[in-house]
């Protein structure tokens, strides 16, 4: 009986140890970081510039290995043709670039 009590006990405290690993290693994990661009566009070149974003510039981000780009607009609220970029990245080394120079 005290063999079986000692067993229950060791597995309690297992289970209990396991949970409170994984509940600390979530809380450490690395806040999202994001590039916030706010675009304002005249009325008359919305269409373009909706095109642009389309046809060039997502399909630039796609292949350069964005994964995700969100795109807020004001309707209500705030300043009319305005339009907010949200565009998550990992390290800001992903800023960094490097120019050949030919001298």
């Amino acid at each position: 009986m005290h063999i079986r009590k000692s067993l229950f006990v060791g597995a309690f405290a297992f289970l209990l140890a396991s949970t409170c690993s994984n509940r600390a290693s979530a809380q450490s994990a690395a806040p999202m970081t994001a590039r916030v661009t706010v675009i304002q566009v005249k009325p008359d070149m919305l269409n373009e510039w909706l095109d642009l974003e389309k046809n060039e510039v997502v399909p630039a981000m796609k292949k350069g290995g964005q994964k995700t780009l969100t795109i807020y607009a004001t309707r209500i609220f705030g300043n009319s043709h305005e339009y907010v970029v949200i565009a998550p990245f990992e390290k800001y080394a992903d800023f960094d670039f490097q120019r050949s120079h030919n001298y």
